[in-house]
């Protein structure tokens, strides 16, 4: 199966997800791929969020990591101490750390999981497979020429 094949089944088997992520502006797709990632990275607990243990024992976020998610969360007690460490590893905080839209982060994170498993990959990047089916999408859209007729002497 080409390259060109298999976007073109991605793109038919992802209508709704597709267009949603194909009609944002690029900015705000990078920011959303920025959000996803970095939410990706503390779940599987590879970045750290800024943060420590108070004299209680109870993990505290620094300042740059006090969004309003965090502080819409549960105060750690001595039942639940990471409970704000809990919150900074959420998408939602992790898109208002990128500036990003939660709509735009979640459709980007349903739309790269969905690509992952019809591709049969663990992790994919959608930076490139979003500017593939773009690419994909323009040659689509673009008029074929018609090739000049060769003139035959006789």
């Amino acid at each position: 199966m080409t390259d060109l094949s298999l976007i073109r089944q991605m793109r038919d088997a992802l209508p709704d997800l597709h267009r949603q992520v194909m009609a944002m502006e690029d900015d705000a797709f990078e920011r959303a791929v920025a959000a996803v990632a970095r939410s990706e990275r503390r779940r599987r607990r590879e970045e750290q969020p800024g943060g420590y243990m108070d004299a209680k024992l109870c993990w505290m976020p620094v300042s740059a990591e006090c969004t309003d998610t965090v502080r819409q969360a549960r105060p750690p007690t001595a039942a639940f101490p990471n409970a704000y460490q809990m919150a900074c590893r959420s998408l939602a905080h992790c898109v208002e750390l990128e500036c990003a839209d939660l709509d735009d982060a979640l459709a980007v994170k349903r739309w790269a999981e969905r690509l992952a498993r019809e591709l049969g990959e663990w992790e994919i990047d959608p930076s490139v497979h979003r500017s593939a089916m773009k690419l994909q999408e323009a040659l689509e859209s673009t008029p074929r020429m018609a090739t000049p007729a060769r003139r035959v002497r006789l």
